[in-house]
């Protein structure tokens, strides 16, 4: 089912919600909607309540010009507010994961779990501020579709061997509404460092890294996963960054057993 709230000042959040039992709230990546978890939906769906929203700038939600990480985090917020739904793991793809990360700061007890799906708590370095920029102005000039062209192959194992998958995704990628592009960019480029949320939680932490993600460097994330207590690590052998369509079946199964660990 496809719904629609109003939150902050006429802000509108687009979202799934499919199936009924543990609540599990998915949020997607840089350039995805919802719809980058159509695998998962459709399995995860039969035993849980799936709720996946298309963030701010993103899919059918509103573009807020001068978004924030911690704003995402209060719209999702509203959205389980909305569906009077008190407690709930929340797992985030990329930058769907420092939007959980925000979250757990923010809301700590609403949270029986949560997850970051190739994703980190590091702050960017200032290499990786200058390239925002670079990614920002690019975006300006040319627009969404030349931009997600050239990045989201890229995102994946370089011997993927779905093509067809890499297209689909390039192509959802392109309906991002610029705008929504721009200000999620600059968004990350000012997040700061959150790996004292992840070392002081007291609920389970779930983190997955791909052995060819170029993104998050896996040997990086891993440093961080083995310093937490009540951490789950899963490694990715064949992924890249986008480990929710190549390895389909072992996310579904991580999603499955993590759920189970939250609400034992």
């Amino acid at each position: 089912m496809n719904k629609t709230i109003t939150w902050a000042r006429g802000q509108k959040l687009h979202y799934i919600i499919k199936g009924e039992g543990p609540v599990l709230v998915l949020l997607h990546g840089f350039c995805e909607d919802a719809t980058v978890y159509n695998i998962q939906i459709e399995e995860l769906s039969k035993t849980n309540k799936l709720i996946i929203p298309d963030l701010p700038g993103h899919g059918s939600s509103s573009v807020i010009r001068q978004v924030t990480l911690p704003m995402m985090a209060a719209a999702v917020k509203a959205m389980l507010d909305a569906e009077k739904i008190r407690q709930c793991i929340i797992c985030g793809h990329s930058m769907g994961g420092y939007v959980t990360l925000a979250f757990a700061q923010l809301f700590p007890n609403v949270l029986q779990g949560f997850g970051l799906l190739f994703s980190t708590s590091i702050a960017d370095t200032e290499e990786k501020k200058e390239n925002r920029l670079k990614s920002y102005s690019f975006v300006e000039q040319h627009g969404t579709p030349d931009f997600a062209k050239t990045l989201v192959p890229t995102l994946f194992a370089p011997d993927f061997e779905d093509k067809e998958l890499i297209e689909n995704t390039t192509e959802s990628a392109c309906n991002t509404p610029k705008a929504g592009v721009m200000a999620a960019t600059l968004a990350m480029r000012s997040r700061p460092d959150l790996t004292e949320v992840l070392k002081k939680s007291t609920v389970p932490i779930l983190i997955t890294a791909g052995k060819k993600d170029k993104v998050i460097i896996y040997k990086d994330i891993q440093k961080i996963a083995k310093q937490l207590n009540n951490c789950t690590f899963e490694t990715f052998e064949k992924s890249g960054h986008m480990g929710m369509i190549e390895e389909p079946e072992k996310m579904n199964e991580v999603l499955f057993t993590f759920i189970k660990h939250c609400i034992k």
